[in-house]
């Protein structure tokens, strides 16, 4: 990594991980609405989960889009109860959930110490699907927004492309004047952020914080469970380094 300049982060499951806050967020925004307010909320939960699961799935591989995955994990859960509620009703939802979320969210330590340490040495940058508020707000609930400037997070449905498409890495990289072999991308997906990056010329660590199997086509540049063992990887001493 001799050559390094700019690491660059997902946010989902990287420097923020989904059970920290999500599950406790979404009961509470079942709870406060009105159309599942009166139901089972642990039921309810699990459908949901598993209907949040499969839409992902969709998401991740391009056949909906980010609304679409928000708006029908909500109409699908809702149906194998047998009720019907509106795209309106699913937004409602999304909206509520994300205001709650506030309340879960907590700062790290072991990643604001990890991101000051690497920022002495490396420029910083988050590249992440998602809204603009709703992943903003998750930085700035994570205590980490004095690492990253605004204009150094490029989130899809603000820039208008969504990871693994070559486009947002490309506009990241303009941002901070570099090339690809002077980037390193870390993060959850392999798709996302292992391999696509690694096409364009980056490394790659992957977090592979769920046990996953890696391909034997692919090979990152290092596996971690968490980012805060990023300092020894950038501490080491090798010709590499």
């Amino acid at each position: 990594m001799l050559n390094v300049r700019l690491i660059l982060f997902d946010l989902d499951n990287t420097l923020l991980h989904l059970h920290e806050y999500w599950e406790e967020s979404m009961k509470e925004a079942f709870r406060q609405m009105a159309e599942t307010s009166t139901m089972e909320i642990n039921q309810l939960y699990k459908i949901f989960k598993e209907q949040d699961e499969l839409y992902c799935k969709l998401y991740d591989e391009g056949v909906i889009s980010l609304w679409e995955f928000r708006r029908d994990r909500f109409i699908k859960t809702m149906e194998h109860f047998d009720k019907i509620v509106t795209n309106e009703d699913a937004i409602q939802f999304h909206e509520l959930f994300t205001s709650l979320t506030t309340q879960y969210i907590k700062p790290s330590l072991k990643v604001d110490q990890t991101l000051a340490l690497l920022s002495e040495k490396y420029l910083l940058g988050i590249v992440t699907n998602g809204t603009p508020e709703f992943q903003k707000n998750k930085i700035k609930q994570m205590g980490l927004s004095r690492h990253f400037r605004d204009e150094h997070l490029f989130i899809s449905e603000e820039v208008g492309f969504s990871k693994p498409a070559k486009e947002i890495y490309q506009m990241a990289m303009d941002a901070f004047n570099v090339t690809p072999n002077e980037v390193v991308f870390v993060g959850d997906s392999l798709k996302n952020d292992v391999i696509a990056p690694m096409s364009l010329g980056m490394l790659a660590i992957w977090v592979n914080n769920h046990g996953e199997s890696l391909p034997a086509d692919v090979t990152p540049y290092a596996i971690i469970t968490g980012v805060e063992q990023l300092k020894p990887i950038f501490a080491m001493k090798s010709p590499y380094l």
